[in-house]
């Protein structure tokens, strides 16, 4: 029985601990990318075009608001799914984030199984729109 490829996601956070937590949470169900600033992100968002991409807002040099917009310039990356994973969750940070286009927004205080969860859903919404019917 051949095995699928996995996802690939790619997250975006200058705090090493914060980067330490989502791959643990994340390996080994997906492939992952890291990187630590925007800048590095569009690199690798470039040169792997991750099926997702997870970040947080606050980081120096390029901040996560600045990440999707530049990745949205872009005809090879606008359509990347793109999740805010962030310690900030006021309602006017939220509604920037999806005006801008994310799909997600989720807290920081998240419960480890149910941040699985909601990027599991995004994952199978990938899938079912590439005509992948196996989910994860």
């Amino acid at each position: 029985m051949e095995e699928s490829a996995k996802n690939t996601i790619l997250v975006v956070d200058d705090d090493k601990m914060c980067i330490t937590f989502l791959c643990g949470i994340l390996n080994p169900h997906y492939t992952l990318y890291v990187a630590m600033d925007g800048k590095s992100a569009i690199e690798v968002a470039y040169n792997n075009m991750p099926d997702l991409i997870l970040s947080d807002i606050d980081m120096p040099e390029m901040n996560g608001i600045e990440l999707i917009k530049a990745l949205h310039l872009s005809d090879a990356t606008k359509k990347i799914p793109f999740i805010f994973f962030t310690g900030r969750d006021t309602a006017e940070d939220k509604e920037k984030g999806f005006r801008l286009g994310a799909v997600d927004y989720i807290p920081k205080n998240i419960l480890p199984d149910v941040l699985r969860q909601r990027i599991q859903k995004q994952i199978e919404a990938i899938n079912i729109a590439r005509g992948l019917n196996d989910g994860v």
